[in-house]
């Protein structure tokens, strides 16, 4: 192994925890004085052993090990990988690998709070998650996550992190949702959707993990909006359909990641939304979604 250049490390706080790494990242820099949780260096090569009883994988950009405390990363890319790609292979599947290792759960979601309640919104690409909670922003709901819903065990609860600030959306869904006037970039390799930073309070909220209090599966529609509660098989499946599925096969964390799914669907309630598809009712769609959230939590 040999570092392709002498750089020095950058430390992030991103995904409820902090991150060093040699390799820049567009996160918000931590200045945290304590010891980083998750190390990340770029190297030329792979060389065998590189990491004691890690795991390998490669991606479009990238090799990668591993270890398997999860506390070390080492990344080699391959030649004239763009360093845009190289990040964002970082904050995807390296890092849901990584928190994998360190036996959290990944769901494909968004992640809002206010007022002490935090929810996720799970559905696969395409569902209208961020055109989701885009809009419930507007109706004073603090952004967690975009993309990503980071679950762990702690003292018998199940937690939520954060994963890393900002907003991606589509141009209808900018327009629709009258946000034309807030700095927008080209997403990298997605024409036609763009992505905004977090603000102070969200930056903020970034290093804490809270409690989940409820999940939320979006389904589009061309009916009325419609919430109903699902339980059973049904609640299970819809769980298990949104997980990130790990590249990294260990019989080990495979148990220790069914065992958090298995307790997130026995103790966190989890809605099936019913959204119109129409984007004209957007607004619409999330006052009914605000309406509901806070009539379900205020009766208890």
């Amino acid at each position: 192994m040999s570092p392709s250049s002498v750089a020095i490390p950058d430390r992030y706080l991103a995904f409820g925890l902090t991150l060093e790494s040699d390799i820049k990242l567009p996160l918000p820099l931590c200045r945290r004085a304590s010891a980083a949780d998750i190390n990340i260096r770029r190297v030329d090569q792979l060389q065998p052993g590189s990491l004691t009883d890690g795991f390998n994988f490669n991606l479009p950009t990238a090799s990668v090990t591993i270890n398997r405390e999860g506390s070390e990363v080492l990344l080699a890319p391959i030649a004239d990988a763009e360093p845009e790609a190289i990040a964002l292979e970082i904050l995807n599947t390296v890092m849901i690998e990584t928190l994998f290792t360190r036996g959290h759960l990944c769901l494909h979601g968004g992640l809002i709070t206010k007022d002490g309640i935090t929810v996720a919104f799970i559905a696969p690409s395409g569902c209208g998650k961020s055109t989701t909670i885009a809009g419930l922003s507007q109706r004073g709901w603090t952004i967690l996550s975009d993309d990503l819903v980071i679950i762990q065990a702690k003292d018998n609860e199940l937690i939520v992190a954060p994963a890393y600030p900002g907003l991606r959306l589509w141009d209808s869904s900018i327009a629709a949702l009258q946000l034309e006037d807030q700095p927008w970039h080209d997403a990298y390799q997605r024409e036609g959707k763009y992505y905004r930073k977090s603000n102070q309070i969200e930056h903020a909220l970034f290093e804490q993990s809270l409690p989940l209090n409820a999940l939320f599966h979006l389904v589009r529609t061309e009916r009325p909006y419609t919430l109903s509660e699902l339980t059973g098989m049904d609640k299970f499946l819809r769980l298990t359909e949104n997980q990130f599925a790990p590249v990294i096969d260990d019989s080990q964390l495979r148990k220790t990641s069914f065992q958090l799914m298995a307790k997130l669907a026995k103790t966190i309630p989890l809605y099936q939304v019913n959204l119109e598809s129409n984007l004209n009712k957007v607004n619409e769609m999330s006052r009914c979604i605000d309406q509901s959230i806070q009539s379900l939590f205020n009766a208890k």
